[in-house]
């Protein structure tokens, strides 16, 4: 007996130890002292980190990749481990596993969708804000820290041409989270009792551009309106909206006895670079307000995601140039600025900071160019939390979808705006239209290959690459297919089987990495354009980068010619 109580007080003392061990290994190498003096644990795990990956990254655009792990093994053998692990920095260092077949955002040879490096000053300023745990849905909680949100939305509004002491806007979730806002909002509009009664009359609509980025749609499923009542407007051939048949499609609808909550402008979207004249989409809503007599403003938005950026080159001086870009460049970047200029014209406008801004994900704003339209989406006090106690602070949790919020993330981009600067901005898309006049040169050569650059006259920053196998002038077959459907068809499906057959061929461990587009733009006859998409936002891209390109692409099309005796 007196045994068995010798054992328990010793297992008790043993477990004791653990517990303290276990503590005393958090407090001093897990979590920050409260004097900060342990900080150089942080620093060392980033760095353990950052080496180990770097030191696996290989040469591809794409993290190297040896493991064959299925999804399904994956979820079988996944378990929280039972016991406290006190090797940090193994653990740190492991995570470059999981970073196989990963793009790797800083390869130039990387130039599938809008996948812009981060910059150090956001991840360091996020680091360090993240120690202390601002919750972004309240100023009592994220003190001075949140009112960056107010800076970054009216700086960009003072950019636009708006007004930025009545101008405001939050962070959210993504893009889809702009889209989300603007429809929420203007549904609010065109229905003010939905918040409490529901979307049952089936009777609102939201409009937009065909070839705009499906975000938008899932915002009419998500708010209730329906993904049906989501209009598709034609679009032109440099994807911009068909104004005219813009003004059918709206016409349509009020006729029909629906209400518009929002008319969706494209303004430089993922999926879409095409920038519409916003004016014009303002000056036909106050027409229709006018002859069909609306009790309500039917909302504008202008999904820019990736457009919002060109703001930087509005005060540009195109004459004296003096960051000396060339004049193919200099006159793409004035026709983007000239087209930014009329976002002031909308209600809303979305901005990406994760795609054109240069910053991690999920770094995304709705501005609003009147601050009062949060005012639709506050919730009734009665069903929040006692969480909002001071009236005086700013409280954006009073309106926003989410209730929790980095503000972490807010503080980095302000960070990073701060750092790079108007100047800073003209300097990388300057740089990126620059690699795309590179790739337009060689313009005969990918001719003779027997492709064709769909968008070489657009200011955009992406190459859209089209293989032709209806004949041998690619550039008069192309033209015809804009015509032909049935030439567009046997060109289609030409061009994808070469993208399949190319993915297959350079499999896990790709020496580059570029998309294909189902819907590149739409042909006169309505007709989606299949393409690899090339996107130049690479730091690190240069013109013997573009040559290799080109130079690999071309080469692959000769081996699957070949094998395909085309």
């Amino acid at each position: 007996m007196v045994l068995l109580d010798s054992i328990k007080k010793l297992m008790v003392k043993i477990m004791t130890n653990r517990y303290q061990d276990i503590l005393s290994d958090m407090q001093e190498s897990l979590f920050l002292r409260e004097n900060g003096d342990n900080s150089s644990k942080l620093i060392t795990l980033v760095e353990n980190a950052v080496a180990a990956m770097i030191a696996r990254q290989g040469d591809g655009p794409i993290y190297p990749s040896d493991s064959d792990t299925s999804i399904t093994d994956v979820m079988s053998s996944a378990a929280i481990p039972e016991r406290y692990n006190f090797s940090h920095s193994t653990t740190v260092e492991q995570v470059a596993n999981e970073m196989q077949r990963s793009v790797k955002a800083h390869s130039p040879l990387m130039v599938k969708n809008i996948i812009p490096q981060p910059n150090f000053v956001y991840l360091a300023a996020y680091v360090a804000t993240s120690l202390y745990m601002g919750n972004a849905v309240t100023g009592e909680d994220a003190g001075e820290a949140l009112k960056d949100e107010l800076a970054c939305a009216s700086a960009i509004a003072k950019m636009a041409g708006m007004d930025p002491t009545k101008a405001s806007g939050v962070f959210t979730f993504g893009g889809t989270g702009t889209n989300l806002y603007a429809v929420k909002i203007g549904l609010a509009k065109a229905k003010p009792k939905h918040a409490l009664e529901g979307v049952i009359d089936n009777d609102t609509v939201v409009i937009g551009n065909a070839a705009s980025h499906y975000s938008q749609q899932t915002s009419a499923n998500w708010t209730g309106i329906g993904q049906n009542n989501y209009l598709k407007v034609k679009t032109n051939i440099d994807q911009t909206t068909d104004l005219s048949d813009l003004e059918k499609v709206c016409r349509r609808a009020l006729d029909s006895g629906k209400k518009i909550a929002c008319i969706e402008a494209v303004g430089g979207t993922t999926s879409s670079m095409g920038m519409d004249d916003v004016e014009e989409i303002y000056k036909l809503r106050s027409q229709l307000i006018k002859e069909y007599s609306l009790s309500y403003t039917p909302h504008i938005h202008v999904d820019s995601v990736l457009g919002w950026v060109w703001l930087n080159f509005i005060d540009y001086d195109f004459d004296k140039n003096p960051l000396g870009f060339s004049v193919r460049v200099l006159k793409g970047a004035q026709h983007n600025a000239n087209m930014a200029r009329k976002f002031c014209f909308a209600d809303s406008l979305g901005v990406d900071f994760h795609k054109t801004g240069y910053t991690p994900y999920n770094s995304s704003m709705v501005i609003l160019k009147n601050k009062d339209d949060f005012n639709f989406l506050k919730r009734q006090k009665d069903i929040m939390t006692p969480l909002f106690h001071d009236e005086n602070e700013y409280n954006p949790g009073i309106y926003t979808i989410e209730t929790s919020r980095s503000v972490a993330n807010i503080v980095a981009t302000w960070a990073t705006l701060k750092t790079i600067g108007k100047e800073g901005y003209q300097v990388l898309l300057g740089h990126a239209l620059e690699m795309r006049e590179a790739f337009v040169d060689r313009e005969k050569d990918i001719n003779a290959a027997g492709m064709i650059i769909e968008n070489k006259n657009s200011a955009t920053t992406d190459i859209f690459l089209r293989s032709i196998v209806t004949g041998s002038d690619v550039q008069n077959e192309h033209h015809k297919e804009l015509y032909d459907d049935s030439i567009l068809a046997a060109n289609t499906e030409y061009t994808s089987n070469f993208y399949e057959w190319f993915v297959d061929r350079e499999g896990k461990n790709p020496k580059i990495a570029f998309s294909k587009s189902s819907a590149s733009f739409y042909n006169h006859n309505g007709k989606p354009v299949v393409a690899f998409r090339i996107v130049l936002l690479g730091v690190n891209c240069s013109v013997e980068t573009i040559n290799y390109l080109i130079d690999y692409i071309i080469n692959a099309k000769k081996i699957f010619d070949t094998e395909n005796s085309i």
